[in-house]
């Protein structure tokens, strides 16, 4: 017999062809199973009658718990032995001078037992590699709490906790193998392990920060000591120990030595963009990339060819005609514009096509690109709309009507990067009168700079906003109302789904109708043969199969196809699936990177069967993982949009999305 009681609780018996899970009726009565689970949880496998009775129904009187003890345990033994004529005769569970005794190990084999015992094992050997295999033994039969389905029985709550302060043990163990080889991947999935049942760990999150630090993720390390103080603050009261919070003080200087600020203009512009790091990627790869490691300012007439807009001729009007009507009517709503999809769906084409139509029309157009290493830097996005207000001129130098001068400017810009900015560094929430006081600061910097032109700020990636940043932004959107500005945003899908704080309040707005959604949807075939008209037929075919609607993989395929030959003609359509232009894989490394390491373990593997493949085939793949692992593994790669599910039942297939990402993990990967 095998006895799971870690994660899952389930028996499995040993047949002529394998191991079978038991499922018949005697199994799931609650007193059989718990009994089962009562006398396995002892280090003995032996307990006295009352203790059982105790154990198992505290609250009952002793003819009823004895009652109830005699049923049970006639029921177990069926199930242990159901071949016996008499249950009374069970070598598995024998009764002798009123003490039940359960067999061992070698005939009743328990997952938490064999879990201490190759725990054991580890502490007692020197050789780093067995000491690896051994508590990679040991990890894989931890798959969750101890007994989760018995929550109130104290027997129960003992050796859970005594089985977790092991297992997490287990973890920071592994953790340090780990890091005595520079593994630094495969320690930070150990320390998330860890730090996912026990977000209150300090020392698992100082090695997280410090192995994230190694890999020049600096942003990701800030936003997990930012977690760790509202967790301490939430369940103790507490902050973190001085030694979490001088290595978080260190994280913030290296994530400030890779973020550049916008730098002074002597003229004038109309038309702003600022934050663009070296390294920073989105689908505006159609743009002319700088040497430089940022351009703070670009003008949108002078932006590099794209192709024509193609497939989002509607979405373009809709945007153009409300700014049209904003114009003309300031108290007419929305003033707020949501641009979402996947990478390379084309959002910030439409954004910049419909910012070009704004400029034309006598808007003043503030373009800000907001970074993943900025999302733990508070209010960064709109500081630096106050810099680019302030250095465009587009405020007056001095009007009696208006409260905002050159002098106020200087002595507001300085004091929210001194005060808002620092202070929300260290203490996450600012008090109110210093929130109404920033808010404050923003309006008439606003007011003022409108009273000339309408104003329209976008914010490329809005995804990587910073809690404080995500906040104004409603805060402002709301107060919008007869005033001649305009807000437009783009996002990610799968980044905005995993941030709840703005998710929660883009919801809010669209529900009191502030806000103008604008999804983009992949392109269809017919689509993609007018954006790559000048392509050969015989290409565009094969390119609509691995593209999967995406203008920007189409667009960046065809256009690597044309750089490869001169003549594209003379190419077959098969040569294209072979060709992965560094655009195409440095979209596709970010997506897939995001998942979990078992994932893209797995992924790659499934990538050798090509763009499509079943649910069994998957199985047979992942031999190393129990059903449900995968199963988890599928719908993470579901929710990060990198699959697409079809079938019912044992018909389920899936399909890689964009398909070309098989060929690019099978060529990266193998």
């Amino acid at each position: 017999m095998r006895i799971y009681l870690l994660g899952q609780y389930r028996l499995e018996r040993w047949r002529s062809q394998g191991w079978e899970t038991v499922s018949e009726m005697g199994w799931q009565q609650r007193r059989v199973r718990s009994l089962f689970a009562c006398m396995v949880s002892q280090t003995s496998r032996m307990m006295g009658r009352e203790q059982l009775m105790e154990a198992l129904w505290p609250e009952q009187g002793v003819d009823i718990s004895a009652n109830r003890l005699n049923t049970a345990v006639h029921g177990l033994r069926q199930v242990l032995e159901p071949e016996l004529e008499r249950p009374a005769n069970s070598q598995l569970l024998r009764l002798e001078h009123d003490i039940f005794m359960l067999a061992q190990q070698r005939q009743v084999w328990v997952d938490a037992d064999a879990f201490e015992e190759w725990l054991r094992l580890a502490y007692t050997v020197q050789d780093a590699q067995s000491r690896e295999h051994l508590l990679l033994q040991a990890a894989q039969l931890y798959k969750g709490e101890f007994l989760a389905e018995e929550q109130t029985l104290s027997w129960a709550q003992a050796r859970r906790s005594t089985l977790q302060r092991k297992w997490i043990g287990l973890l920071l163990m592994l953790a340090d193998v780990y890091e005595a080889r520079n593994a630094w991947l495969e320690e930070i999935e150990v320390l998330e392990r860890l730090i996912a049942v026990d977000p209150a760990h300090e020392a698992a999150v100082r090695r997280l920060m410090h192995a994230l630090v190694r890999l020049e993720r600096p942003a990701e390390a800030a936003h997990v000591y930012q977690c760790l103080v509202t967790k301490l603050a939430k369940l103790y009261g507490t902050e973190p120990l001085a030694e979490t919070r001088q290595l978080y003080a260190s994280v913030c200087k290296k994530m400030q030595a890779l973020t550049t600020f916008s730098s002074p203009l002597s003229t004038p512009i109309s038309s702003l963009r600022s934050g663009m790091a070296l390294h920073a990627f989105s689908e505006d790869v159609f743009l002319a990339r700088t040497p430089s490691s940022a351009r703070t300012m670009w003008n949108l007439k002078d932006r590099a060819p794209r192709p024509e807009l193609v497939g989002r001729e509607q979405e373009y009007e809709e945007l153009c005609s409300t700014l049209h009507s904003l114009q003309q009517a300031p108290s007419l709503t929305p003033h707020m514009f949501l641009l979402t999809g996947e990478t390379g769906m084309g959002k910030t084409h439409l954004a910049e096509e419909v910012s070009q139509y704004a400029q034309e029309i006598g808007w003043v157009v503030l373009w800000n690109k907001v970074l993943e290493e900025q999302c733990v830097i508070p209010y960064h996005a709109w500081l630096d709309v106050l810099r680019l207000l302030r250095e465009s001129e587009l405020l007056p130098p001095y009007s009696e009507t208006h409260t905002v001068n050159k002098n106020s400017q200087t002595r507001v810009l300085s004091r929210w990067q001194r005060e808002y900015v620092t202070l929300a560094s260290v203490e996450p929430l600012l008090h109110e009168q210093e929130r109404f006081s920033l808010r404050d600061d923003l309006l008439r910097w606003l007011d003022a700079s409108c009273g000339q032109k309408p104003l329209l700020i976008v914010f490329d990636d809005a995804h990587w906003f910073d809690r404080e940043s995500i906040e104004l932004l409603c805060y402002l959107v709301r107060r919008l109302c007869k005033r001649p500005i305009a807000v437009m945003v783009t996002c990610l899908t799968a980044e905005l789904m995993r941030n709840q704080v703005l998710q929660t309040l883009i919801a809010d707005l669209r529900r009191d109708q502030l806000v103008q959604p604008v999804p983009l949807q992949a392109l269809g075939d017919g689509q993609i043969e007018d954006l790559l008209a000048h392509v050969p037929s015989s290409l565009v075919a094969d390119i609509k199969k691995q593209v999967g609607g995406n203008p920007f993989l189409a667009w960046e395929l065809a256009a690597a196809l044309g750089r490869k030959v001169r003549n594209l003609s003379q190419r077959s359509a098969g040569d294209s699936q072979v060709i992965l232009p560094r655009s195409i894989a440095a979209i596709l490394e970010q997506r897939f990177c995001r998942l979990s390491l078992c994932s893209q373990r797995l992924l790659r593997k499934c990538a050798r069967l090509g763009s499509a493949f079943t649910l069994q085939q998957v199985l047979q793949l992942g031999a190393e993982y129990d059903e449900d692992a995968i199963l988890d593994i599928l719908e993470e790669s579901l929710q990060a949009g990198l699959l697409a599910e079809d079938g019912m039942g044992g018909a389920i297939h899936y399909e890689f999305r964009p398909p070309l990402l098989a060929c690019y993990l099978a060529q990266c990967h193998d």
